[in-house]
């Protein structure tokens, strides 16, 4: 398979002081954000967050109210769409129902003029790269959903852009043709070192796929950086809780364990996994753990562990653990020091206090 023209084609992308409203809201509030040459960064929060109003904005299709888009320098603000060396992968996948998946793969590089032997070698490049040789003459009714967005990448890939988008281009798939799609997504990109940004809401798809995540929170960036350091070191409740430590609870500062107190007083809000804490009987405190006594209130079987709600005062956590305890259960909830995520308590946030 030939890639040449393909391969370390990815540019710089460079975002500053976006701003985009439509009307009197505004949905992006001064975004700014640098992409390095064949870097994989995925946008990632919940609807209405504004990453799939940023990916527009940087591609051309939504305008821009003030601030700059810059590839590899170049202002390309006000440019069109067709005009910025980039190329689209849609959710909805946006094939051309009529054409074969060899014809939509090559409708690009039709319409910019390539001669027929050109295209078809192309083509024929472009469906190996994306495993799926032999298909080219079947309609995309006639495939399924994971074959119909590798045409969709493939297409998007045939015209050589320096930069791919993905708007949530996975999210139609089934979880195991997802997490197929995802891996190959990732390893293409890697072989072709292009510059790649990722819309999704799906957590465990931006840790995959990203070597950077930028969280959304009401248009501006809540928190960017490897996926390792924003799942480890949250910078709020905010990103605490859509990485994946949902347990939230309000602990006095003597109930911490030893060094996990941040500078102040108290009370603390504490985030963690449930993944994180153990379940026992009640026992002796731990220093190097927060320890909170509740009562098991429910249960259920996710797979692998047992799942067990556990209520402490008047909040309930979650905590999963290889050994079923029963409903009505006095239990210790241990939380290791490591595994707890810290933060002032912000301002009008709900307090009660569970442990002193």
């Amino acid at each position: 398979m030939d890639v040449t023209g393909l391969r370390g084609m990815g540019g710089a992308l460079e975002v500053e002081g976006l701003e985009v409203g439509y009307g009197a809201t505004r949905v992006l509030k001064g975004i700014s954000l640098s992409i390095a040459p064949g870097e994989f960064v995925a946008l990632l929060g919940s609807s209405g967050c504004g990453k799939t109003t940023l990916l527009r904005a940087i591609s051309g299709f939504v305008p821009v109210a003030s601030g700059a888009v810059r590839a590899d320098g170049r202002d390309i603000t006000r440019a069109a769409p067709d005009a910025r060396d980039m190329a689209m992968v849609f959710q909805t996948y946006a094939l051309w129902p009529h054409m074969s998946a060899a014809q939509n793969v090559g409708y690009g590089l039709r319409v910019r003029g390539w001669d027929r032997a050109r295209i078809a070698a192309r083509v024929d490049d472009m469906l190996r790269l994306v495993r799926l040789e032999g298909l080219g003459a079947r309609k995309p009714g006639q495939l399924s959903g994971g074959q119909r967005q590798r045409v969709a990448l493939a297409r998007a890939l045939a015209v050589s852009p320096r930069y791919l988008l993905l708007d949530e281009p996975l999210s139609n798939l089934d979880a195991r043709v997802r997490e197929e799609v995802r891996h190959e997504i990732k390893s293409i990109q890697r072989d072709l070192a292009i510059t790649a940004i990722h819309v999704t809401h799906d957590r465990e798809e931006a840790m995959i796929l990203a070597d950077r995540i930028v969280i959304l929170d009401r248009g501006a960036i809540a928190q960017q950086g490897p996926p390792e350091e924003v799942y480890n070191h949250p910078v709020s409740p905010f990103v605490a809780n859509f990485m994946g430590a949902t347990n939230a609870l309000e602990v006095a500062a003597e109930a911490l364990p030893r060094g996990a107190a941040p500078a102040g007083p108290g009370p603390f809000l504490v985030h963690f996994r449930g993944e994180a804490a153990d379940l026992a009987a009640p026992r002796q405190d731990d220093p190097d753990a927060l320890t909170l006594d509740g009562r098991v209130v429910q249960i259920s079987y996710p797979g692998g562990v047992w799942r067990h709600a556990v209520e402490i005062g008047a909040r309930r956590v979650l905590v999963d653990s290889a050994v079923r305890h029963a409903p009505g259960d006095a239990i210790r909830v241990r939380v290791p020091r490591a595994a707890l995520h810290v933060f002032a308590i912000p301002a009008q946030h709900e307090t009660a206090i569970i442990a002193a």
